[in-house]
């Protein structure tokens, strides 16, 4: 398969695979809170496997999820801060890449598991506060 086929279906898990996990697990309200997908144990559990050296092929999907959420959060957040629609709790460096957001996501996430019952969205936040503060002079 050439290499440009295979960056667009990497590009199509990345894209699809969390929306049908995400679209299964909440729209259709199965469960309560606390057992679905969206939890921070779970995603943790993902990023792990990111970064991961003996990751099997079957942990590949569980990986994707994580980077793509992690994408997906980062580009959410520079849009809507650039809308002014988001107060700026952090601020990452433009020279971070993805793959440093996992390791402080994981970081965070396994020196407070009291947090892990709370939502992705939730830890996730807090790991990016934590790691990249805003200064206050602007």
């Amino acid at each position: 398969m050439p290499a440009h086929r295979v960056h667009h279906v990497v590009l199509a898990l990345t894209i699809i695979v969390p929306l049908v996990f995400t679209v299964s697990s909440t729209a259709f309200g199965e469960g309560d809170k606390d057992q679905q997908l969206n939890r921070a144990d779970e995603l943790l559990e993902q990023c792990e496997l990111v970064l991961s050296a003996n990751r099997s092929q079957d942990d590949l999907v569980s990986a994707l999820q994580c980077a793509s959420y992690i994408h997906g959060f980062r580009d959410a957040s520079d849009e809507e801060s650039l809308r002014g629609h988001l107060s700026t709790h952090f601020c990452i460096p433009a020279s971070t890449n993805n793959a440093q957001l996992v390791r402080v996501f994981v970081t965070f996430a396994q020196a407070h598991p009291e947090v892990l019952g709370k939502t992705q969205a939730t830890v996730l936040g807090w790991s990016l506060h934590d790691a990249f503060p805003c200064s206050k002079a602007k």
